[in-house]
């Protein structure tokens, strides 16, 4: 492989209204809609011809939109669905701070070790994950994964070998496309904002 592409779903009602989604999903936005269309764009204009990706339906809804300017094969996998929230999801940061003081001020925003009531890790999230980019990384050709927040942000920490953060310094937005190239020796990362050229390095959280 040469290069691998990681993306986000496009923004959904959800993120619009700061809700964990986790397992659970609402519809693109028209934003997410455009997000999603200018995927495909990129993708087709780069001559990735394949795709892995997360079964959630927000996944699915940018994917159907995708295939529509984009044309290549889809392969959907388990491991790549969100962190779960589990009792969390649904509701907005600020109702999870009302109702779980005490869990939200020992999760420090995901802490590795902490998961939310019937929820889930950032730890077994990255162990569900190496296993997948095993895989992923002796592909043979160009490839695209289309995913969600919390995945994509592990993954990047897995491919650039950077130290799990509790504040990450970098953003994951519905915007964007990273590009890692070189896996087999010096990696080296890109990112595009709306389908534009290529920019050096993650984009920084200000």
């Amino acid at each position: 492989m040469t290069s691998l592409y990681l993306l986000r779903h496009g923004e959904t009602q959800w993120n619009v209204e700061k809700r964990f989604q986790g397992s659970k999903d609402s519809p693109l936005t028209e934003v997410g809609k455009r997000q999603a269309q200018s995927h495909g764009t990129l993708l087709q204009n780069v001559g990735v011809t394949n795709i892995i990706c997360s079964t959630l339906g927000r996944v699915r809804e940018t994917i159907r939109i995708i295939q529509a300017v984009w044309q290549g094969t889809v392969i959907y996998d388990e491991r790549l669905r969100e962190l779960g929230a589990g009792a969390w999801e649904g509701l907005t940061f600020i109702e999870v701070a009302d109702q779980y003081p005490s869990l939200m001020s020992r999760s420090k925003r995901w802490r590795f070790d902490f998961k939310p009531p019937g929820g889930e890790s950032n730890r077994e999230l990255r162990s569900r994950l190496e296993p997948l980019l095993a895989e992923v990384i002796t592909t043979p050709y160009d490839l695209a994964i289309v995913t969600h927040g919390a995945v994509l942000r592990m993954l990047l920490e897995l491919l650039l070998d950077m130290p799990f953060q509790e504040n990450p310094t970098f953003t994951i937005g519905n915007e964007t496309v990273f590009r890692i190239d070189n896996l087999r020796d010096a990696t080296q990362c890109f990112h595009y904002l709306d389908g534009r050229l290529p920019i050096p390095g993650l984009p920084i959280n200000t």
